[in-house]
């Protein structure tokens, strides 16, 4: 499981043209599963997603959490995160979890996640849709995290 974090000031999801979420201060996850991924990864995965400290403190330093800011979240599917290339110009999608599987992971993520967290702080994409992206990075800040 891969979950690219981006620290932003603002993020907000359209498909097909009608807005579907927006968050302010918070993070944009970008989450990926590979074939052999289990909810086991869930409870280590969102501890270190809720604690990491990629939000300034008062000394203008990186040294606080989502939790301490309540921050929002906005966590979009994107099977790409395995995509490889090793040569050429065509991407393998072969690490990647199959659709159903993968959707059946990602309802299961967010719902745990909203256990662990504010649930009216999370919003989400549309599983699987041609969703276009908008957001502000703060920082920029990104990193990746992976079970």
């Amino acid at each position: 499981m891969r979950l690219l974090i981006q620290r932003v000031n603002q993020a907000r999801v359209s498909c097909e043209g009608k807005l579907v979420s927006e968050i302010g201060a918070g993070f944009l996850i970008l989450l990926g599963f590979k074939k052999d991924d289990t909810s086991a990864s869930f409870p280590k995965l969102v501890y270190r997603l809720l604690n990491v400290a990629l939000f300034d403190d008062e000394r203008g330093r990186m040294g606080k959490s989502l939790l301490e800011t309540q921050g929002e979240l906005l966590v979009v599917s994107q099977f790409t995160l395995y995509g490889q290339m090793e040569k050429g110009r065509k991407v393998n999608w072969d690490e990647a979890m199959p659709y159903a599987d993968a959707e059946f992971l990602y309802n299961q993520f967010l719902a745990y996640l909203k256990e662990n967290y504010v649930a009216d702080k999370i919003q989400s994409g549309v599983f699987g849709g041609e969703m276009v992206v908008d957001l502000q990075n703060d920082g920029p800040v990104t990193v990746m995290l992976e079970q």
